[in-house]
């Protein structure tokens, strides 16, 4: 009977938390909508959180880079908490948190359902692992009830007449995704989606959008490396950056941009994704990434009055939507290839770190002639460097980035943040 009672309230705990955690996922998710870009797709964010929700994370195995996949830490907190466990050893129960400096009432509500305390897991049963994993299969399947002017029907001559005003596809929304994930260890996968408006399969394209991806990750030499759609995020994104992007708030990921490197592409966002392949090096402190991409995005394209070749690219559309004969014409028209890398050191309480990209383009692009096209970069070759610095002084944080162009161009972006005792932040 007591064994039942024992059980009983574990269970309670486990939904308690899982019901804490769905709360907090869903108020981060709307903090953070109102402070992305517009069209950005925060379904990384969201799977990354709700993954730690099933597979919480082991306070007694994670470092500095698994901590900050909790996006409510700043660098001091983590810092603080890594040198807790350094000095009084292995984590006994998750209620220790409380006594570790800067980590106040409203964070510990955050990350204790993301969280775990147990024995540091055996490297040898790491490996072992690869092979009992989590699969995960969904299907969306969207459709209005009331269609727009866009949906009705028109002959031939009428939309080529007027090939931005009719839709080429049904209203429907379809979403398909697949993963195959081990812990932080592997990761496969692919996603398959037609907006709405959108041809289920073109003549020409085939499925307006399909990703796929590899991804294998380490503690020792070899970091990572990964195969097909993947995101690469260092510094401050001066340099190199793509996917999830915030500015303002009050939280450390609105504040600060924390740069996990390389991770694999499980969003559905059309252009903002690497295509090729990236690994991580590293030893101790020392940590070098490489990465390679060629893929096709989408672009305008201004065609030449003497013989209609094209000629230069006059903007690049990053709304993903192919539903009209205009926006298909956009599709896929413009070559990117990308070759860069990263260096980085870590010290104590600094990192320092180097970025360096090779941009090529498939047609010249040129410059807006609005006051927004001031800082848009214009040509057909862009080579790109900076340096990235982060620093710890007890509480506050400072960091930032300088980089510079091959055309002449530069830019700056620093901060600070503060943490204070009760886990407040300010920046």
């Amino acid at each position: 009977m007591l064994s039942c009672l024992s059980f009983g309230i574990k269970a309670q705990q486990a939904d308690s938390l899982q019901m804490a955690g769905d709360v907090i996922i869903g108020r981060q998710i709307e903090h953070l909508e109102l402070l992305s870009e517009a069209g950005v797709d925060l379904g990384e964010l969201t799977e990354g959180l709700e993954y730690l929700l099933e597979q919480p994370l082991n306070l007694n195995d994670a470092d500095s880079k698994d901590l900050r996949r909790l996006v409510f830490l700043s660098d001091v907190q983590i810092k603080n908490l890594l040198d807790y466990r350094k000095k009084y050893g292995t984590f006994l129960s998750i209620y220790e948190l409380r006594v570790i400096d800067g980590l106040g009432r409203n964070t510990l509500q955050k990350i204790m359902p993301f969280v775990v305390v147990a024995p540091p897991r055996e490297k040898a049963v790491q490996s072992r692992s690869l092979l009992y994993g989590k699969h995960d299969l969904i299907f969306r399947f969207q459709r209005k009830l009331i269609s727009s002017a866009g949906y009705r029907e028109a002959s031939d001559s009428v939309m080529l007449s007027k090939p931005g005003s009719f839709y080429l596809g049904d209203p429907s929304r379809l979403y398909l995704r697949y993963r195959y994930r081990v812990r932080n260890s592997f990761s496969t996968g692919f996603l398959v989606e037609k907006d709405p408006g959108e041809e289920i399969f073109n003549k020409r394209y085939g499925p307006d959008f399909y990703s796929f991806h590899i991804s294998y990750e380490t503690k020792g030499v070899l970091k990572n490396i990964i195969l097909g759609d993947y995101h690469a995020r260092f510094g401050q994104g001066l340099v190199i950056w793509s996917g999830l992007s915030f500015s303002g708030g009050s939280s450390p990921s609105s504040l600060k941009r924390y740069a996990p490197g390389l991770r694999p592409n499980t969003s559905a966002n059309e252009n903002a994704f690497f295509r090729g392949g990236a690994v991580t090096l590293g030893i101790n402190s020392l940590n070098i990434s490489m990465l390679y991409s060629l893929h096709r995005s989408d672009a305008n394209i201004v065609f030449s009055d003497s013989n209609d070749s094209p000629e230069y690219v006059s903007s690049m559309p990053n709304s993903g939507y192919h539903r009209t004969m205009n926006e298909l014409e956009d599709k896929d028209m413009l070559q990117l290839q990308h070759l860069g890398g990263h260096i980085s050191y870590s010290g104590g309480r600094f990192r320092l770190g180097g970025t360096i990209c090779h941009s090529k383009y498939g047609l010249r692009l040129e410059r807006q002639n609005d006051p927004s096209g001031i800082f848009q970069f214009s040509g057909k070759e862009s080579l790109t460097a900076g340096i990235n610095f982060d620093i710890l002084l007890r509480r506050t944080s400072i960091f930032g980035e300088l980089a510079a162009n091959r055309n002449g161009g530069w830019a700056l972006l620093a901060g600070m943040i503060h943490t204070t005792d009760n886990g407040s932040i300010f920046g």
